[in-house]
């Protein structure tokens, strides 16, 4: 065989190897993204249902707008349908029941219940933290007396379903909800 051709093969296995290198990494970024989009997504559709009990919470409500405030869950009263009848909502993240829907082991359930009855949010949450503001300015997981609560701060932590690369992608939200009804 010539130098040329023994030239050719090594620049062409070169070029081969490089192109196989390209789409390998190519297909793990893929893989990231999606996973992240899935967790991103999930904190999303969360996020609107909770902002929108947020923005009502008390609505309608003569009395104490919230009945048990935790820091993993809270009850509260609201006309969600305007029909002059309150209605109780109840957000729960139950720590201890692992979501057997996903590989991943920090998963767990949040659950939206509305006059008894129960959503079970799968949506791969790892984290569902509240943290209530007193009128006095002072921020608690456990406030008393509940009628003193001012302003309520949500932090979540989305995790994808599945490992990819040795990892689950996170995606994280917080907001500091001021519900008109509680500003008495």
């Amino acid at each position: 065989m010539s130098f040329s051709t023994i030239s050719s093969f090594i620049i062409g296995g070169l070029l081969l190897l490089s192109i196989l290198a390209l789409n390998n990494r190519v297909m793990r970024e893929s893989g990231d993204t999606t996973y992240d989009m899935m967790s991103k997504q999930n904190i999303e559709n969360i996020s609107q249902i909770l902002s929108l009990d947020m923005q009502n919470l008390g609505y309608g409500a003569a009395d104490s707008a919230i009945t048990e405030a935790a820091e993993h869950s809270i009850t509260f009263k609201y006309d969600i349908d305007g029909d002059g009848t309150l209605d109780v909502v109840r957000w729960d993240y139950d720590e201890s029941i692992k979501d057997q829907q996903t590989t991943n082991p920090d998963d767990h359930p949040l659950y939206r219940i509305v006059n008894g009855t129960q959503t079970t949010l799968h949506a791969c949450i790892t984290s569902f933290k509240l943290s209530y503001i007193m009128s006095d300015g002072t921020e608690t997981f456990n406030p008393s007396p509940l009628n003193h609560i001012r302003n309520i701060r949500i932090n979540i932590i989305a995790e994808s379903p599945e490992k990819y690369n040795d990892y689950y992608s996170k995606s994280s939200w917080q907001k500091l909800f001021t519900p008109a009804n509680l500003q008495f």
